[in-house]
């Protein structure tokens, strides 16, 4: 999902609701009920200092000189060029009902 069909789908709920409404992040495990979890943050990771910090760390916890640390960085998965939003998992509240499991498509 990006960022803008987040907030217009946010925004709907908003203008049908109000604003004053919890936002709750159902994760739907390997098992048959998920869970309704609240969120701590939302923050968003610019993949260049993550580069730059993954690299500081190798050189100040591994002892590895900056070539190598560069080299290693280089050969992690999952790399992006582009800014990713995460939103934060805070506490597991309840197992989802049937009616919000159906909602979701679940």
């Amino acid at each position: 999902m990006k960022i803008r069909n987040l907030i217009e789908q946010l925004e709907g709920i908003a203008r049908q609701h109000g604003d004053d409404v919890d936002i709750r992040l159902a994760i739907k495990p390997n098992w048959p009920s998920p869970i309704e979890h609240s969120i701590e943050r939302v923050v968003c990771i610019d993949p260049e200092t993550v580069k730059e910090n993954f690299i500081n760390e190798l050189i100040k916890e591994g002892g590895m000189t900056f070539a190598e640390a560069t080299e290693a960085y280089g050969n992690v998965l999952l790399q992006t060029e582009e800014p990713i939003v995460y939103i934060a998992e805070d506490r597991a509240i309840r197992y989802l009902d049937s009616v919000t499991r159906g909602a979701i498509g679940w």
